[in-house]
């Protein structure tokens, strides 16, 4: 729950780390309230109903700067001013508010081809992951084709005078002044009258969902469910003022999290007995449940069970468990 311009320093030096990873995207891209927005919808089926948000602030990087100049991608490609390719983020939503912060990917065996898009690959997983647990799941992109990969030379040194405190400003200033609306415009496309909505998010996009699961003035929550993992940016207040269950995926060392900070926020869940619940893994860090190592079994399985304990919290909190069970009790 810090905010100093060191921890500001740390912040960047810690998104700008991660593996990359391959796969195919599954989902399809649409505009909403003029934003590129990436829709991953489950199979045929599966759909249980409900949507989850993904909201990103913040890329997590994984990338290096290519100088690839041929092919076509799958998510919205322009060339930056140096002639690289500059990658669009989204943020996810599966009718559940997501605030989770991004994996950029820009080597060329991480995409394929279609749309002439180039999408980061490890937001589209998490997104289509959470479509085959049942979620349409939908993600908007507020870095305006500004990922902060951009703003790097490989994947751990900044440019040279590039001043990361003002482009997180930046990108801050677009989500606010454009995330309510681009909810809204969201439910009224996709959703039902009986469509229920919770959010994820990842790092910078932790208070996103906060917000998405707090009342704002009469106006009740965006979402019914919220979940974070390695969280950054969150202040007392974002726990103290939410009035709907909130799951934390945490790693025991996350210094945009640390231990004091964590247990503060349970207190404060506790004593004012709001739903929550904890998960906490050991022998990972920071950006574990979005960019790992996959050859290490044990950080792919903490991977593997942020997401799935997400979206099993998910399943409790808008009835799906339970419909399921009802179910399975009739067989």
């Amino acid at each position: 729950m810090r905010t100093d311009t060191p921890f500001l320093g740390a912040v960047l030096n810690a998104v700008t780390r991660g593996h990359l990873h391959n796969g195919e995207p599954k989902g399809e891209f649409d505009r909403i309230t003029d934003i590129d927005t990436y829709v991953a919808k489950p199979a045929e089926g599966k759909a249980n109903g409900n949507i989850i948000l993904y909201v990103c602030l913040l890329a997590h990087v994984a990338t290096q700067r290519t100088h690839y100049q041929t092919a076509t991608f799958p998510m919205s490609l322009a060339s930056s001013p140096t002639g690289k390719f500059r990658e669009i983020q989204s943020l996810l939503l599966v009718v559940v508010l997501t605030g989770v912060a991004i994996d950029y990917v820009c080597a060329l065996p991480a995409y394929n081809c279609s749309r002439q898009r180039l999408t980061s690959l490890a937001y589209a997983v998490v997104c289509d992951a959470f479509a085959e647990a049942g979620y349409t799941t939908i993600g908007i992109d507020y870095f305006e084709g500004d990922p902060i990969y951009m703003h790097r030379d490989g994947p751990k040194t900044p440019v040279e005078g590039f001043d990361f405190e003002a482009w997180l400003a930046k990108s801050n200033k677009f989500a606010v002044a454009h995330v309510d609306d681009w909810i809204s415009a969201v439910k009224q496309k996709y959703g039902k009258p009986d469509t229920k909505y919770a959010c994820v998010g990842y790092c910078f996009g932790a208070p996103y969902v906060m917000n998405a699961i707090t009342p704002k003035g009469s106006s009740p929550p965006a979402c019914e469910v919220g979940a974070f993992a390695h969280p950054a940016f969150l202040k007392e207040h974002h726990f103290e003022n939410i009035t709907k269950p909130l799951f934390l995926s945490c790693a025991e060392t996350d210094f945009t999290f640390e231990t004091d900070a964590r247990n503060k926020a349970l207190t404060i869940l506790r004593e004012a007995k709001k739903p929550y619940s904890l998960q906490l893994f050991s022998g990972v860090e920071h950006g574990f449940a979005l960019r790992c190592d996959l050859s290490s079994s044990h950080e792919r399985w903490c991977k593997e069970q942020s997401q799935r304990g997400i979206a099993d919290y998910f399943d409790l909190q808008l009835g799906v468990f339970e419909k399921n069970s009802q179910q399975e009790s009739k067989l």
